[in-house]
């Protein structure tokens, strides 16, 4: 109370007045601006997971085992992936999913990324994404990992994708001794 009774019983020169005035112009633009910027972050975020939510769940139908009981993907606000079942609910990932197909739902949020920012070529490096998937669930990443138009390196651990028969029948047409996805007809 008494710093206040002090504040307002003094007098300021018209100097003072005027860099006070001018110093909260100043502050009034810079919210202005910060007002503006933090509204572009939200429209630019929100169009940001529109567009890889559907890329992803485009893909994640293409790739997964049985998508007639899938509708597909939704990335939340909080960047977290969500599997929605047939009726657009989602599905409780502990309870309800196996872990193959939590990491399809994975590399296809990764994959969709790049195809939003189309304009980048910046290549995508995957660290063994084949671990955990069955035969058909690997042949449909690869053909996933071919279809878009970033270059696509893969670390691969030796598994069951170098048996002869699984590596001639439908990874050898896209993998080299690099490990390097090339996009074939």
């Amino acid at each position: 109370k008494e710093i206040e009774e002090m504040e307002g019983s003094q007098e300021m020169d018209k100097k003072s007045e005027d860099a006070i005035a001018h110093l909260d112009t100043k502050i009034g633009n810079i919210n202005s601006v910060l007002d503006v910027w933090s509204k572009t972050d939200n429209a630019y975020s929100k169009e940001l997971i529109d567009k890889v939510s559907a890329k992803a769940s485009e893909l994640f139908l293409k790739i997964v085992k049985d998508g007639k009981k899938y509708k597909g993907i939704k990335i939340t606000d909080d960047y977290e992936i969500q599997i929605l079942n047939i009726n657009g609910e989602v599905i409780h990932k502990i309870q309800q999913l196996n872990k193959g197909t939590l990491e399809q739902a994975f590399f296809c949020f990764l994959l969709s990324l790049p195809m939003y920012a189309a304009s980048t070529q910046i290549p995508l490096f995957l660290d063994n994404p084949l671990m955990r998937l069955d035969a058909g669930n690997k042949k449909r990443l690869v053909e996933a990992l071919v279809s878009i138009d970033s270059q696509v390196i893969m670390n691969l651990i030796p598994g069951t994708e170098y048996i002869p028969d699984q590596y001639d029948r439908w990874l050898k047409q896209y993998v080299n001794t690099q490990n390097w996805c090339n996009k074939t007809d």
